[in-house]
């Protein structure tokens, strides 16, 4: 028994490891969906497809009145949105100089996809109009919709905080907006800094 004994400490290991290979459940990174689902989120990409992009230095000039490529509103802020009083989404959001924006929401799960991506465009000194856009999700990990969110911002006077209006919809797979989601309200942020 004792001559097996480095044999078997040699090949049990092999064994179980093999074992687990072959029994454990299937794993998927991104959740499945199907093809009727699929089908939709290439129809909504081919609705929402852009005009052909400027390159990053004339987009900045264009969006931003005259190529001021440090404008007000350029940097990580924290936003509370609100809808009849109560809040309605907070997030971190991030500005870049391009007329780039993207937004992480902390109320809505990341299931359903809580991350918007959009456009800014200045409109004077302090001014400044927002368009940014989410995939909605439902249950079963199937695309629904977009959301879209638009908002008219200003920043105050230092710099460190801002407010407006929005508007959120859900545009349906159809293109149609879901009259029964549409919401609007004040919209105000804080700038973080690494201080």
């Amino acid at each position: 028994m004792r001559r097996h004994l480095p044999v078997m400490a040699k090949t049990v290991p092999i064994i179980m490891a093999a074992l687990c290979l072959v029994l454990a459940p299937a794993a998927n990174a991104c959740p499945t969906q199907s093809a009727a689902a699929r089908l939709n989120a290439l129809r909504m990409s081919a609705m929402l497809r852009p005009a052909p992009a400027q390159d990053a230095a004339t987009q900045a000039t264009d969006n931003n009145n005259g190529g001021t490529h440090n404008p007000a509103i350029v940097g990580m802020w924290e936003v509370t949105l609100y809808s009849g009083g109560a809040v309605y989404d907070h997030a971190f959001q991030q500005l870049h100089a391009d007329g780039l924006e993207m937004q992480n929401s902390g109320i809505v799960p990341p299931l359903f996809d809580n991350v918007c991506w959009g456009l800014w465009q200045q409109i004077d000194a302090k001014t400044f109009k927002l368009k940014h856009f989410g995939w909605t999700f439902d249950a079963d990990g199937n695309n629904v919709g977009t959301f879209l969110l638009t908002a008219t911002i200003t920043v105050g006077s230092g710099g460190n905080s801002y407010s407006g209006t929005y508007v959120a919809d859900i545009v349906l797979p159809s293109g149609q907006i879901d009259p029964s989601q549409h919401v609007t309200g004040p919209i105000l942020a804080t700038r973080l800094t690494l201080d």
